[in-house]
């Protein structure tokens, strides 16, 4: 009786143990899923109100906004030269800009919009125009949350 109770011991510790390792393994994979999954926060508004911006930065913005319009930059043919200039006048504005806070944290959600449209852009001209109309209406928005 004495060894049968020792082996169900045993048996049961094993059992366990292996539970407790399966439950470990489980749960650093499901900590590795969340940090590599991206977390989308909306824009919204600023309790109702517009987000205040700085110089620089509404300045910056409507010059993206007038390269975006100009309608010779609608087609795969000047691609290059969009994109580059699109970053560059991004680059401008990340380097001029003097906003702190909420209202800068509002940027970057806006802004992380802009660079992944840009980044589809460059992915290849079947891609372009969907990339193209999506910072269109991106650069265009700014205006609906800023000021």
């Amino acid at each position: 009786m004495k060894k049968i109770l020792i082996i169900l011991s045993l048996f049961v510790a094993c059992v366990n143990k292996e539970s407790k390792v399966e439950t470990a393994d489980k749960a650093k994979q499901e900590e590795r899923d969340s940090s590599s999954s991206e977390v989308h926060i909306a824009l919204q508004l600023n309790n109702g109100a517009k987000w205040k911006t700085d110089v620089a930065t509404r300045k910056n913005v409507a010059a993206m906004a007038k390269i975006i319009n100009d309608s010779s930059n609608a087609g795969t043919k000047n691609r290059k030269l969009l994109v580059r200039q699109l970053q560059t006048s991004i680059d401008t504005l990340v380097q001029q800009c003097t906003m702190k806070g909420p209202s800068h944290d509002a940027l970057h959600l806006w802004l992380e919009k802009v660079l992944n449209d840009l980044k589809g852009m460059t992915a290849g001209d079947d891609k372009f125009q969907n990339a193209y109309a999506s910072l269109r209406k991106n650069v265009d928005s700014f205006y609906v949350f800023f000021e």
